[in-house]
């Protein structure tokens, strides 16, 4: 195999992208940091059963309006996402998660309001009654039921989106304990 290729051809893109993150690449035993582009990132997402929603994705202006109205500037790696295909759902190593779109993130706090979310940001759920949320002006995520959605009923889940992502893969997400 070549320095850019692994054991599953998710290796370094050659060209030049401008949204490079951190993710991990699976070979056959471990898991590996490495710095990716966005469509390595995108690839890696599929390899795992994971379903984008759409090729259409979402303009810049839609996000800052919808940053706007949640008083949140979502992580890079999230934004992308809602920018190329607003979420998706699936399989990443044995965890499920439903990454909501930005039109179901916004219903839903119009639903809910905003007073008992306590400035946390929920963006995606299990499907099993557990549901993941941003932390305003933090990188933090937390694992929050959603039959009661507080602040006191959440747990740390996670430090960032990235890593959120990396720990599903790797099958070291902190569990809820509550």
């Amino acid at each position: 195999m070549s320095n850019h290729q692994t054991a599953h051809g998710f290796g370094e893109d050659t060209n030049e992208d401008s949204s490079r993150i951190n993710m991990i690449d699976a070979d056959e035993k471990t898991f590996q940091i490495k710095e990716i582009s966005m469509d390595t990132f995108i690839k890696y997402f599929k390899y795992f059963n994971f379903y984008f929603r759409s090729e259409s994705g979402n303009t810049d202006s839609k996000l800052n309006e919808a940053e706007t109205e949640l008083n949140i500037i979502f992580q890079k790696e999230f934004r992308n996402i809602l920018k190329l295909y607003d979420g998706g759902y699936g399989d990443i190593g044995k965890y499920y998660i439903d990454l909501w779109g930005i039109d179901d993130i916004l219903n839903f706090y119009d639903d809910i309001g905003d007073e008992d979310m306590q400035d946390m940001i929920v963006f995606a759920s299990d499907g099993c009654g557990m549901s993941y949320a941003f932390v305003r002006n933090s990188d933090e995520i937390r694992l929050v039921p959603m039959d009661s959605l507080d602040y006191i009923s959440s747990e740390r889940c996670s430090d960032s989106f990235e890593k959120l992502i990396m720990e599903m893969a790797s099958g070291e997400l902190r569990e809820f304990n509550s």
